[in-house]
């Protein structure tokens, strides 16, 4: 059961919110868009609206989710899963995550509330760190096709130099190979891409930078800066805000192409 402080936040496109906290009520807000996403929060880590979350939101477009194959890293309330199932097309999105509760409390709440169809968007439990010597397992070769994507959504997951070689393994395993016959090319509109969000400063992020030019390519970089007036007025407290406000920065990789 979530906690009882679990208000409901509604996202636009644009990042405007509606902060009323009476669930039958709603704020009009004009928007250039018609996409809205129903949002829980609360102060634990899995009922936070991070900014990084909010700024892959504000980054992502259909045409990088349209009939595409979706797994999100480290999902907590998986907005941007939600984003990608409800508004954006995909044809299938797993949202992953360490922990079974965030998956129970928050993932699954967020995709109820906003009506998510089940036959698309899956939640599974996936631990980075087991991810490494199984490839002779029957079992995890099964796995493997299972969260085989050919678009990982990833926002503010890099907070250890410790966990970057775990995460990085894990994106080698399940990206889509540029030639993967399991993934329908014909209908992406681009190679297998990865769309992450990270909070400037965080501990591994240069690390991880650093160990992605083995294999990966970063064909975007884009800069994203989240302001305290921008965040719900329930937010702005001293522990939520820090997690809302401040530099964050957009990095898309895709495979380099070898011959």
């Amino acid at each position: 059961q979530a906690p009882s402080t679990f208000h409901h936040y509604h996202y636009y496109n644009d990042i405007h919110f509606n902060t009323n906290t009476n669930t039958n009520t709603n704020t009009n807000i004009n928007t250039n868009t018609n996409t809205n996403i129903i949002l829980g929060h609360d102060t634990t880590g899995g009922g936070v609206i991070w900014g990084a979350s909010v700024c892959l939101l504000r980054f992502l477009r259909p045409a990088m989710m349209h009939n595409r194959t979706v797994l999100e890293l480290g999902c907590g309330g998986a907005a941007p899963s939600i984003l990608a199932t409800k508004h954006y097309g995909a044809r299938r999105t797993v949202a992953t995550d360490l922990e079974d509760a965030t998956l129970q409390q928050y993932t699954r709440r967020n995709a109820a509330l906003n009506g998510c169809d089940a036959n698309i968007m899956e939640m599974r439990k996936l631990d980075w760190e087991e991810e490494e010597d199984t490839d002779t397992d029957t079992d995890d070769d099964d796995d493997t096709a299972l969260l085989q994507a050919d678009v990982i959504l990833a926002s503010d997951v890099i907070y250890s130099v410790a966990k970057v070689p775990a995460l990085i393994r894990t994106i080698h395993k399940y990206l889509a190979s540029n030639d993967n016959d399991s993934i329908d090319q014909t209908q992406s509109s681009s190679s297998p891409t990865i769309y992450m969000a990270t909070r400037d400063g965080r501990s591994g992020v240069e690390e991880f930078l650093q160990g992605m030019r083995n294999g990966f390519e970063e064909v975007h970089t884009e800069a994203c800066h989240l302001h305290r007036k921008d965040a719900p007025l329930e937010l702005q407290n001293d522990r939520d805000i820090y997690k809302w406000q401040g530099a964050h920065t957009i990095h898309v990789f895709q495979r380099k192409n070898t011959i």
